[in-house]
């Protein structure tokens, strides 16, 4: 009796391991199909209709791993190669890899086509298009909602066209932010706040600027910012808290003031010989996941700005935040009157009309 017992409980064991040896198979064919873009085998489904090239696109960007023109360069390239069939994809070279961490060389890749793509804020950008920084002169935006309008509108137009006349096909741009100031010397509210500071900035503008206010503007590659407020070779930068954030400034700075000095895209571009022999279908594409993109990261960097400011003043910064008044922001919209009257000669009536600046 025993042995038929232990013979039945046998045959039992057996059947069961079938059926769990059947039900994994199962399991694990449907956990490897469902991100279809990361495990499986078989392409994503193109959108129907529609005639794709092929391409990979060389994408260069200088943000960190968690810079948010990375983070952004990984979404579209995700929908991109979801919306193509994974026809179209990108080797995105972040931190300025193919430049040699220097970003100011960065735009002469696109438009010698060693790079098809490329993601470059406007002071960056600028050194090929001056007269695109006409939209980064001081106080010429107070909010998010009005940079947005100009970039996907007449502001987008002007861009376009003096991009073009350097090879580059503008696709639109996302939020590098409204900048803020950074120093390690005291709270800045004032203009008068500023004299005597050593100040990091790009371009001439800037450099510009900061000497009319009397500041000392030092000229220094992104790269070389972190290290040089620590060892106190500069006092302060501007740049929009997200890209604080992101790059640990807060480890290093302690005053910090909502001064929205100016405002920062960051600009899509391609090398126009290459974008324009793409089919129209994949232009078309690029252009509308671009925009679809950059719309989306807006509004997750806005709101990531606000958290920001909370946190950089808690443990373990504890740094302290300035909110800028209307009376002095306007202050500072007086002290930069001399400046204005030199910067909107250069850029001239076209270039000022298309972000509706007043000439001085």
């Amino acid at each position: 009796m025993k042995k038929l017992i232990a013979l039945l409980l046998a045959l039992v064991m057996v059947f069961a391991l079938a059926a769990c040896g059947s039900s994994s198979t199962a399991s694990t064919a449907s956990t490897s199909s469902a991100p279809a873009a990361e495990t499986s085998s078989e392409a994503p489904a193109a959108d129907e209709g529609k005639d794709y090239d092929t391409v990979n696109i060389i994408f260069t960007c200088n943000g960190t791993d968690v810079g948010n023109d990375t983070r952004t360069a990984r979404l579209l390239a995700e929908r991109l190669a979801e919306r193509s069939g994974g026809k179209i994809t990108m080797t995105i070279n972040n931190n300025d890899a193919l430049a040699s961490g220097a970003q100011t060389s960065a735009p002469e890749l696109v438009i010698n086509g060693t790079v098809q793509m490329d993601l470059r804020s406007t002071t960056v950008l600028g050194a090929v298009a001056p007269k695109i920084k006409v939209s980064t002169l001081p106080f010429v935006f107070s909010n998010y909602a009005e940079t947005i309008d100009y970039t996907w509108g007449k502001g987008g137009d002007f861009y376009a066209k003096t991009l073009d006349e350097v090879g580059l096909t503008y696709l639109g741009g996302m939020h590098n932010g409204l900048a803020a100031m950074t120093n390690n010397k005291h709270v800045i509210a004032m203009p008068e706040d500023v004299k005597g500071l050593k100040i990091r900035c790009v371009g001439d503008q800037l450099q510009d600027f900061w000497t009319t206010l009397g500041a000392s503007a030092q000229g220094m590659n992104w790269a070389e910012v972190y290290t040089a407020m620590q060892q106190g070779t500069i006092d302060g930068h501007n740049n929009s808290f997200s890209t604080i954030w992101s790059n640990n400034i807060q480890e290093v700075q302690h005053y910090f003031s909502t001064l929205n000095l100016y405002y920062e895209l960051f600009i899509f571009t391609a090398n126009s010989a290459w974008f324009n022999g793409l089919s129209a279908d994949t232009q078309e594409l690029i252009r509308d996941t671009i925009k679809e993109v950059s719309l989306e990261m807006n509004e997750i960097l806005e709101a990531e700005e606000d958290e920001i400011m909370v946190k950089i003043q808690e443990e373990p910064y504890n740094c302290e935040v300035h909110v800028i008044t209307d009376e002095e922001r306007q202050a500072w919209i007086d002290a930069s009157a001399e400046f204005m009257a030199r910067w909107t000669e250069f850029y001239g009536e076209e270039a000022c009309a298309a972000f509706d600046i007043p000439m001085a």
